[in-house]
C-alpha cells in the first residue's frame, strides 16, 4: 500500500519533475579533482561512476523557468504538444521538407585553459546532432527515426571568465552572451554545475533570455571525444530533445503509465519505471525498457534512436513554440519522409548557395 501511494504521488508530480535540479556547489580543480556538495573525487572518471552522480540525477539537470509565471513569448494557441499532453497530428509528419535550425555556441573557459573547446570539437558535435536527428544512413544514429530536423552552426563565441565558468551563473552570462533566443539555439559550455547538461522546455521558456542549452565542457564533441562513458556527443542530442519539448522516457517514474497524458506523453516509447545507466537491457514494466532512446540516461554508446511519435511531438513543438527558429528546406534528395533518409547533403548545398 505504501509503495502504491508513493507511486501515485510521484505520478502526480511527473510533469514538474524537470524542476528538481538545483544549482549545486561544484568545483573542478586544476589537477582534475572534483569537489561537490561536500564530497571529493580524484578525477572526472570516479565522479561519473559514483553513486552520487546517479542518485542525484547529474546526467541531466533540466530546469524550470527562471522567472515565476513565465511562458513562451513565441507560442500561439496550441493544444497538440503541451507540458501535459501530446496529440499526434498529420501536420507534424512532414513529407518532403526538413527544418534547419541555426546554432550559436558559447564557450566559457577559465584563465588556466580549463573548459576551452576547439572549433573542431564543436563542428563534430553539430555533425552528431545532424546524424542522430536525421537518422543518417551509415552513422551510429542510422537505426533511429528521421525527425526531419537538422542544425547549422552559425557562430562561436569564447569568453575567458573564471567566475562564470566556476559558478555557472546563468543570470550573469546569458544576458550578455545570448544571441536572440527567439531566432537561434544558444548552446553554452561551462562547468554546468556538475551536470552533464540541462535545457529549458519550449512551453514556458521559448524566446526568453535564459532559453537554450548548457553543457559540461567535457562532453562537447563527436565520436570518441575521450570523455568516459559520455564520449559520443549524445548529451547535446538528449538536451536538444528537451529544447524541442521531449521528456525523459522514464518521466515521473510514473507507475508504468504509457499514454499521451502520462509518463513521457508518448505511447510508442515503452513504459519505463526507472532511469537507466550502462547498457544492460531491463524490463521494469514487463516490456523491454527503451535503453537505446536518446531520452533515457544510458551510456552514449547505447543510444541511437528517437521514436516516430517523439519526432511528431518535436516538430509540433518547433512549429508552435519556436516558429522563428528554423528555415524550411525542400528535401528533394530523399523523396521525403522515410526513416534513415540522408538529408544532410541537400542542407550543405543549400547553405553554400546562401553564402
Amino acid at each position: 500500500m505504501y509503495k502504491q501511494l508513493l507511486l501515485l504521488v510521484m505520478w502526480a508530480l511527473s510533469f514538474a519533475s524537470f524542476a528538481v535540479a538545483e544549482d549545486v556547489d561544484f568545483h573542478l580543480a586544476a589537477d582534475g579533482s572534483i569537489a561537490i556538495q561536500g564530497l571529493r573525487f580524484n578525477d572526472m572518471e570516479s565522479y561519473l561512476g559514483s553513486d552520487f552522480f546517479r542518485q542525484q540525477g547529474m546526467r541531466c539537470g533540466t530546469k524550470p523557468p527562471l522567472a515565476s509565471g513565465a511562458e513562451s513569448v513565441m507560442a500561439r494557441s496550441v493544444v497538440d504538444c503541451t507540458a501535459t499532453m501530446t496529440s499526434i497530428q498529420e501536420e507534424y509528419w512532414p513529407s518532403a521538407v526538413i527544418y534547419v535550425m541555426p546554432v550559436w555556441f558559447h564557450v566559457i573557459y577559465r584563465s588556466d585553459g580549463t573548459g576551452y573547446v576547439t572549433d573542431e570539437r564543436i563542428k563534430a558535435q553539430i555533425q552528431v546532432l545532424n546524424e542522430d536527428y536525421g537518422a543518417m544512413l551509415g552513422s551510429m544514429g542510422g537505426d533511429g527515426y528521421d525527425t526531419r530536423i537538422q542544425f547549422e552552426l552559425v557562430g562561436i563565441t569564447r569568453t575567458e571568465n573564471d567566475t562564470w565558468f566556476d559558478s555557472d551563473d546563468q543570470e550573469a552570462y546569458k544576458p550578455v552572451l545570448n544571441k536572440d533566443p527567439a531566432s537561434y539555439i544558444n548552446v553554452y559550455s561551462t562547468s554546468a554545475s556538475g551536470y552533464l547538461g540541462y535545457a529549458y522546455f519550449p512551453q514556458d521558456s521559448a524566446g526568453q533570455w535564459w532559453d537554450g542549452i548548457v553543457l559540461l565542457h567535457a562532453v562537447v564533441g563527436g565520436r570518441y571525444n575521450g570523455f568516459s562513458l559520455y564520449n559520443q556527443g549524445r548529451t547535446l542530442v538528449h538536451e536538444m530533445g528537451h529544447y524541442l519539448g521531449l521528456y525523459h522516457t522514464f518521466e515521473g517514474y510514473a507507475a508504468c503509465i504509457n499514454s499521451y497524458t502520462g509518463g513521457d506523453l508518448i505511447v510508442d516509447t515503452p513504459a519505463e519505471e526507472e532511469d537507466h545507466y550502462g547498457c544492460s537491457q531491463t524490463y521494469t514494466c514487463g516490456s523491454p525498457d527503451p535503453i537505446h532512446n536518446y531520452m533515457d540516461y544510458t551510456d552514449d554508446i547505447c543510444m541511437y534512436q528517437f521514436s516516430a511519435e517523439q519526432a511528431n511531438r518535436a516538430v509540433c513543438s518547433l512549429l508552435n513554440y519556436r516558429p522563428a527558429t528554423y528555415e524550411v528546406v525542400p528535401d528533394e534528395l530523399s523523396g521525403g519522409g522515410g526513416e534513415g533518409t540522408p538529408a544532410l547533403g541537400l542542407i550543405l548545398i543549400h547553405l553554400l548557395q546562401s553564402e
